[in-house]
This record gives structure tokens, sequence and C-alpha cells, in this order.
């Protein structure tokens, strides 16, 4: 035997009457006592369902019905739900079935369309919308690559609600764009339609003095209004990125602009024309950026050789020859133009095609690609013979950033020209590994905004081999943390970080930096003030700050141990007790009774991994007077040690005589008084043994001189009290590798 309701809709002015459906699989009539209840056998709460009849007799093989009567007026807007038995007057087993609905409370349709630019081939769309308050309300929506308007409905409660759009579109000439529309507040009280309009956008860009390549844009909008804060976020790489003015939107408005633009792989010039930048053209998952490409310096025909599915391949010999693509592989056209003597290929995306294709990397002629635009001036010119040179990676960056306070205007330029920007040099060496072990720098510089109140740009980066040299042009208006990050090529892994605190820029300005640069030591870093947020160690009434990082470059970028890892251990001894015994440099902050002691510091770190080849290990101990401060802040003196060494790019020395220099300083709030003791001696065990190096020192330096065995690695342990009666004492195991 088996019960089984129907289904309905109905208004909520009305009752409703459910029809149960009993039926008899046996042969003669059963009469069944039928009873409504809860879930958990408690009378129906709401008391909204009752049973037309508490009895229903079924033939023998047929059906019999009841009718369950509901009225959505007696119970509350929600979800209900009850159980029908229905039991045999012989006794036999019970049947169920379960009823339940779902009153709705107060709810309008909103429909919210997204109409993407006039000219616009297709579109994808991540359409959001959220609400100010109660109710929480958070709904997206994402639609695949499609032409034309894309439309959502959402079933809302009243409130106050934004929604916006962000849209990746293919342009009519091929180029890629980016667009960010909203509509920052609107009311819902009715059945409300929202047309989110990428026609009513203005572009933003930028301006610069070089050929560049786009890696990646952000455009971050933050809207006040009387409802609450919202925001959009863009974060992509586009040719052309739009963003819809706020004027006529009401409430309060800001949107910062970021750009990191490099050095293309390759330039193609044709004679009195204007440079075509071009990208290699990478394998299936690969990105042009991670795609080697073969150094090229030479002066070629321009040859179009047509499509790629079907190449021409007359007058090719020495030539590079111009292709449309298909998002297809290319490989095979490659192989064809090879064999038909080109000297490269230069692929473009076809109309309406997104990409220009992929190659596998078996044939052994070099493949770029270029903008359609680009590539189709170069074939409609005639461009005859250009220049083509190639770059195994970019010699320059930009990381422009630009704030509008007062709403997003109808589009905007940010300048990466003249005194608009300055000039970092930076140089990234190994500690005894370079790229061919498989291993990449990334340096990503994070630009604050004053006006803003905080970060304007974060995770726009790109990898370079090293040791290599890079110059960013970086906007002046804003301050700059960087940090630079040795990381597995293949797959990501992090082997090594440094860190440079805040600081500006002056328009026009040159400043050369170089990262990982040794011997790594632990020290106080001459970078860190507390003006820019990264106090030197310090004395605070009883309490002792001393959390620099555990690993200093001789540049002074510093980096935090790894926090539960057995690389770091750090002691604070106060009158020769112990007082602090921690896993993390970040940790070494501690109480200390009042008044003066005397402190000492032991710091210990070892580090060893597929780019951490040398300054494997290194001990540093302090010891120093400290005063109770009168002051509300004071610098603890701790006097530092730092190497002068003419060290290759990947921190190895020539074997022979080998000089350099020991500097020894202080915090730039405490005078360095003269260094009275001082020693320096060089171990070729790895700290085994130990011998001193030739000397020649002043009040605050030394200048010293050893022997290199070629092949070895320089363990160094240097020495120093000053006329204070402060002294530090530090080894370096591994702190430099001797070429053979």
């Amino acid at each position: 035997m088996s019960v089984r309701p129907n289904v309905g809709r109905w208004d909520l002015r009305d009752c409703l009457e459910v029809r149960v459906r009993v039926r008899n699989t046996g042969t003669i009539p059963v009469t069944l006592a039928l009873a409504l209840a809860g879930q958990d056998g408690a009378a129906e709460p709401t008391g909204s369902m009752t049973l037309s009849s508490d009895t229903v007799t079924v033939p023998g093989g047929g059906t019999s019905s009841v009718e369950v009567l509901l009225d959505p007026t007696i119970a509350a807007a929600g979800a209900y739900s009850a159980v029908v038995t229905a039991t045999p007057d012989d006794g036999g087993g019970t049947v169920r079935t379960g009823l339940a609905y779902l009153l709705e409370p107060e709810r309008y349709d909103v429909t919210v369309t997204v109409k993407p630019r006039v000219g616009t081939q297709a579109a994808s769309h991540e359409l959001g919308l959220s609400s100010f308050g109660e109710p929480w309300v958070f709904e997206q929506r994402s639609f695949g690559t499609a032409p034309g308007d894309q439309t959502a409905t959402f079933r809302l409660p009243p409130g106050t609600y934004s929604t916006g759009a962000i849209s990746f579109g293919l342009a009519g000439d091929g180029a890629k764009e980016g667009i960010v529309t909203y509509e920052p507040s609107f009311t819902v009280s009715k059945d409300t339609e929202i047309v989110l309009d990428e026609n009513q956008t203005g572009r933003f860009g930028y301006q610069v003095d070089r050929p560049v390549v786009d890696d990646g844009a952000i455009l971050d909008v933050g809207w006040t209004t009387d409802a609450g804060y919202n925001g959009m976020l863009f974060y992509g790489a586009v040719d052309r990125l739009y963003g819809r003015p706020s004027a006529g939107l009401g409430g309060s408005v800001t949107v910062a602009a970021n750009w990191l633009l490099s050095q293309p792989e390759g330039l193609l010039t044709p004679a009195g024309r204007k440079p075509v930048a071009l990208r290699p053209v990478p394998a299936t998952g690969a990105t042009p950026a991670s795609t080697p490409v073969p150094e090229i310096d030479g002066r070629f025909r321009i040859v179009d050789a047509g499509g790629a599915a079907s190449p021409r391949t007359s007058s090719l010999k020495g030539a590079v020859a111009v292709v449309s693509g298909t998002c297809a592989d290319l490989t095979g056209t490659a192989q064809t133009l090879a064999d038909a003597g080109a000297a490269a290929m230069v692929a473009y995306a076809a109309a309406g095609q997104e990409c220009a294709g992929t190659i596998d990397g078996s044939v052994a002629l070099p493949t770029l690609q270029a903008k359609p635009w680009d590539a189709r001036t170069l074939l409609v010119q005639r461009a005859g013979r250009a220049e083509l040179a190639t770059h195994a990676s970019p010699a320059y960056m930009y990381d422009l950033v630009h704030f509008w306070g007062d709403g997003v205007p109808n589009g905007g330029t940010v300048r990466g020209t003249g005194t608009s920007v300055s000039s970092l040099v930076e140089h990234y060496r190994g500690m005894g590994t370079t790229s061919a072990d498989g291993l990449q720098a990334v340096e990503e510089l994070v630009g604050w905004i004053p006006e803003r109140g905080g970060v304007a740009n974060i995770g726009l980066n790109r990898a370079v081999p090293f040791p290599t040299t890079v110059t960013h042009y970086v906007s002046t208006g804003a301050v700059w943390e960087r940090t630079v990050a040795i990381q597995d090529a293949q797959y990501g892994g992090e082997y090594g970080r440094l860190y440079a605190p805040r600081r500006t820029y002056v328009g026009g300005s040159t400043t050369h930096d170089t990262w990982f640069g040794g011997p790594i030591g632990s020290r106080v870093s001459p970078l860190t003030s507390v003006t820019n947020g990264s106090p030197p160690p310090t004395r605070e009434n009883n309490d002792l700050y001393l959390s620099m990082g555990a690993l200093t470059d001789a540049a002074g970028h510093v980096a935090n141990s790894d926090i539960f890892s057995s690389e770091y251990n750090g002691k604070i001894y106060v009158d020769d007790v112990l007082e602090h015994d921690i896993f993390a440099s970040v940790f070494m902050n501690t109480t200390i009774p009042a008044g003066d002691h005397r402190i000492r510091v032991v710091t210990d770190l070892q580090r060893k991994n597929p780019f951490w080849q040398l300054s494997t290990g290194i001990t540093t101990e302090w010891t120093f007077e400290s005063d109770q401060p009168e002051d509300f802040l004071q610098v603890l003196p701790m006097l530092g040690i730092d190497y002068v060494m003419p060290l290759s790019s990947t921190n190895s020395a020539p074997a022979g005589r080998y000089d350099f220099t020991v500097r020894f300083s202080m915090p730039d709030t405490v005078a360095l008084l003269p260094v009275v003791k001082r020693s320096i001696d060089v171990s070729w065990d790895g700290g085994q043994t130990w011998r001193p190096a030739g000397t020649r020192c002043g009040d605050t330096s030394c200048k010293v001189q050893v022997r290199n065995e070629a092949g070895g690695q320089a363990s160094l342990r240097v020495s120093a009290t000053d006329a204070a009666g402060r002294t530090v004492t530090q080894e370096v195991i591994d702190a430099y590798a001797v070429r053979r």
C-alpha cells in the first residue's frame, strides 16, 4: 500500500486543498485510520493543515483519496511540514507520507541586464549583487563568453542594494577589454529593472616613454553612500580598461588605477616607424612571461604568410613570416615555415579569435606573437625590412599607480614619464645558485597612497631569471614597500624572501639596490625606522622589542624566520639570567624588570635549501647596557657588523688573495664610539677550525685580507667591542663560495 500527495501553487488569499491518494495493492478492501501531525509526532504547530476525514476505505486493487486543507493565512512566512499516517483497522503496518509548504515572505524580482560595449564581439561577465545591512544578501552570477546582452533575475526582500559587473570582452579589432560598471545604490520595494550599460564607461590607461606589454592592471573603486560602503575591483591583463564615471550616481567615491608593465620579449621595428611589441607564443597552459625566447638581433624582411592553417611558403627564406592564428596548435605551421627557410614566425589572432595559438616548442623556429592591429598594420604598410631584437627577460618594468580621491572620472591616464616616476635599479643575486637550478626571482612592489589611508595595489608581479638586473620605474605618488622572493620555477614554492620597508622616491631620481648580496647575516637593518613602520630594536619602559629580521643582507633587506620551524632560535639574557627563549624572530619580545640592566641577545639560524647554499648557519651575540629609559621610546644601542665585499651575482669570490672590509655601526640615533677590540677569523671547514685573517683596523672598520681556496666555501667569525663596552660576535657559516 502506498500514499502520495499531489503538488500545487496557490494565491496567498486562498486556501488550498491537497489531495492525498492511497493505493491498495491487495485484493480485499482496507479501512485506514488517518492522522496528521508534525514530523516529531507532536501536533502540527501552526494549525494551518487539517484532514477532511480521519478514515478512508480503499477497495482491493484500487485507490482512494482524502483532502488536506491548507490555510496559508494562519501561519507566518516560512517553511512548514507535516506527516500523514494511515493505520489499517486490522492492525497491519502503518504507511506514511510527508507534506510541506513554503510561505514566501515579501519578495520582488530584480532583473539586472549587462549591456556590452558597442562593437564587442563576445564577452564574459561576473555579476554581483549585495545588500546594505539587514537582510544580508550576496549573490553572484557568471556568464560565459557570448555575444549580446546578459540578464539575471534575483528574488529579493525589500531593502537597499548595490550591483555591479566585471566584464572581459573581445573588441572588433581583436583587443581584449576589461569593463567595470555598477549601480552603487538602489532601493527595492517593487519589481525592479537595472541596466548596466558598458557604453557609459570611460577608458583608463597609461603614458610611458618605452615600449611595454601589460602584465596586469587593477581598477579599484570604493563607494560610500548613505546606506553604507561597497566597492568593485578589477584585476587582470587586458589591452583596454574601462570604468563607469561616478557623476550623478551619488555618494562619496574614490578610485585607484594600477599597472604592471614590462619590456616586451621582442621588438619588431620597421625603418622610420614605431616598434611593434612581441611576446613568445606559449605552450598550452603556459604564459608568455614563462616561455623562453631565443635571442635574436638582426634585420629581416617581413612577409605575409597568410593563415596558419595553410600558410604561404614562397619567398620566406631568411624572412619573418607573419601568420593569422585561431587559438589552435601552431607547431605544424612553424615546421612548415621553418622548412621554407623562414627566420622567425610572428602570429596574431585572426578576426573573432581571442588568441593566436599555442606551440609545443619542438620546432627550432623562433615563434612570437603580436597584437592583431599591430600585425595588420605591418602587413598593410608593407613594412619590408625591419629590425628584430629579443630579450630573455625584461630589463625594465613600470609599477604605476594613480589615485582619484574625489570620484571616478570619465576615464583617466596614469603618467609614467619624466619626473612622475623614479628609477629603482634592482640587482637580484643568488645564494650560490642561479635560475639554471630551476629557480626564479619575483619582486612585488606594494604602493601605499597616503591620501587613501591604505594600499593601492597588491599582487602585481612578474617572475624573472636571476642573477639579473631590472629597472623598476615607480610612481612618485605612492609610498613603496618591496619584497623579493625566490621561488621554484615549476611549482612556485618559496625558498627565500627579503623585505624592504616603506619609503618614497623623488621623481626623476635613480636608486640602486642589491638583493641577497652577501654574506647574509643577523644584524640591525639600516633601513628600519619608526617612521616607516619597521622600528629597530627598542626598549619601551620595561618592554624589550627585539623582533628584527632573522636574516639581513648587505643592503639591509630583512627576513623573519619561518614560524614553527626548526631553523631559528633566539634567547634574551638579562644580567646573565635567561628571560626569553623563542623559536621565531618575530616573537623576540619580552618584559624585563625596571632599572638598568646588562642585556645579552643570542640568535642562531640554520638554513639550507635548493636556493640557500651560502650563509647556511648564522650565530650572532650582542651584549650591551640598557638604562631605564626616561622617554617613551628609546632605541637600544646594538652594535652591528656589515661586510663590504666584491662578490659575484651568486655571492662567490675569486681564488687567491682577496681583500674586503668589515664595518661596525650603530643605529642612526646612537653615536658610534671607537671600536677598541676586534678579531676576524676565517674557516674553510664549515666552522670546525678557525685561523686569524690579516687585518688593518681603524676606529670603526677593518681592512681584511685572506687567501681564498679554489672551490671552497669561506666561513667568517667577527668580534668587536666599542669604548662603551658594548660587544657583538657573529659567525656566518659558508658566507661566500670561491670560484674554481
